[in-house]
């Protein structure tokens, strides 16, 4: 087994306004050297939800690659994002009162958390890529140019515009079809 020092970075894109065309990017590196990038977006998001999915992709993808490496183990693992609403339930530790709360705002509320189950599925990839290696989370000032913060948000800015394409040209071919 060797011990590898892996970078995951994220950020999110969208276009502001809730249920908008929105879009992601990540980047890997694997002790200092840039190893891959990822993006992706959907027609319907919010900002929030696409920084989450930069770093959830991420983590499945280097999930992925460490399974296929059959070393899963042993790793010095950092997540790297400027959300501090993908950081903070991590670093502060808030993540582990929401999982007691069963995800609601608070023990006696019946009002779910925003976002409860994409926070699950969150939770879960990262006690999956916690298992047996030192995960550490760090937040960033953005748009001060860190590199790697930088190219995702270029990633997140491309995908959240293929996605606008893809709904102008759906809301098009709607209209279309009711001539």
């Amino acid at each position: 087994m060797i011990n590898i020092i892996i970078e995951i970075w994220g950020d999110g894109a969208s276009s502001g306004m809730a249920n908008a065309p929105g879009g992601w990017g990540a980047v890997i590196k694997i002790d200092g050297e840039f190893h891959h990038q990822l993006g992706g977006g959907d027609l319907s998001t919010t900002n929030n939800i696409m920084e989450m999915k930069a770093i959830m992709c991420g983590i499945e993808s280097v999930l992925t690659m460490l399974t296929i490496l059959n070393d899963p183990k042993g790793h010095d693992i950092e997540v790297i994002s400027d959300s501090r609403y993908v950081v903070g339930p991590f670093k502060e530790k808030w993540i582990s009162k929401w999982r007691s709360y069963e995800w609601r705002k608070s023990m006696n509320s019946a009002i779910m958390r925003p976002n409860a189950e994409l926070w699950k599925e969150f939770d879960n990839l990262v006690m999956a890529i916690s298992d047996g290696n030192a995960i550490t989370w760090r937040q960033v000032k953005g748009h001060i140019g860190i590199v790697e913060n930088e190219m995702c948000d270029q990633i997140a800015g491309v995908e959240k515009e293929k996605f606008r394409l893809l709904a102008s040209n759906i809301k098009i071919a709607k209209l279309l079809e009711e001539l």
